[in-house]
């Protein structure tokens, strides 16, 4: 991407009046154009991040091709804007090792299951996010625009769900999250321990 033109004039003639460049940031490149004049680029413009510099400095120096050679040399600075090169970050819920555990008997719907906490690294972008999810297998779930995930009603079965969350920021990143979620039914809890003491013998 072309930043700026860059034009030497030497009052030589010949070799001594031709003019080569260099700068000292590899993020740059200079690109001949013709005789004594560059375009300065950016070689990758991914390279720089308004979060962490606001702006370059640049030192540039020129020096023609006569015997001995001149130089002389210039220092500017170049502002960096900033973008929406960073996705949004998901604060909170943070990844989940375990399954969300709900009991079936006790809970009553609506029920929340997490409050997303989202933040955006970018500072000139709004902190507005938008949520898509997928859920396996099927489940009565809603997410509204402020991050709440609500289970709207129990399952017809107990078991292992899934929810897969991306969230979006205004310039359309993303980041992605899993939410484990086990309904269980807590007379099958009690069955299993009451098998369970009743199978066990005291041997002396």
């Amino acid at each position: 991407t072309p930043l700026l033109y860059i034009y030497i004039t030497d009052e030589d003639s010949g070799e001594n009046g031709r003019v080569g460049c260099t700068i000292n940031d590899t993020r740059l490149n200079l690109i001949y154009l013709t005789t004594n004049a560059y375009s300065l680029q950016t070689s990758n413009s991914s390279s720089f991040d308004y979060e962490s510099e606001q702006s370059v400095v640049v030192y540039l120096q020129c020096s023609d091709f006569g015997i001995p050679s001149l130089s002389t040399s210039i220092l500017f600075n170049l502002l960096i804007e900033d973008c929406n090169d960073n996705p949004p970050d998901i604060i909170f819920p943070l990844p989940f090792n375990q399954s969300l555990l709900i009991p079936y008997e006790t809970t009553k719907t609506p029920f929340i299951l997490t409050q997303f906490i989202i933040q955006d690294r970018d500072h000139s972008q709004p902190n507005i996010f938008s949520y898509t999810y997928i859920v396996s297998p099927t489940l009565d779930i809603s997410l509204i625009n402020n991050g709440t995930l609500i289970l709207c009603s129990m399952p017809t079965f107990t078991g292992q769900f899934t929810i897969n969350v991306t969230v979006y920021d205004i310039g359309n990143l993303t980041n992605r999250i899993s939410i484990p979620i086990h309904i269980y039914s807590m007379n099958e809890t009690m069955l299993i321990r009451s098998f369970s003491i009743e199978k066990t013998s005291l041997l002396l």
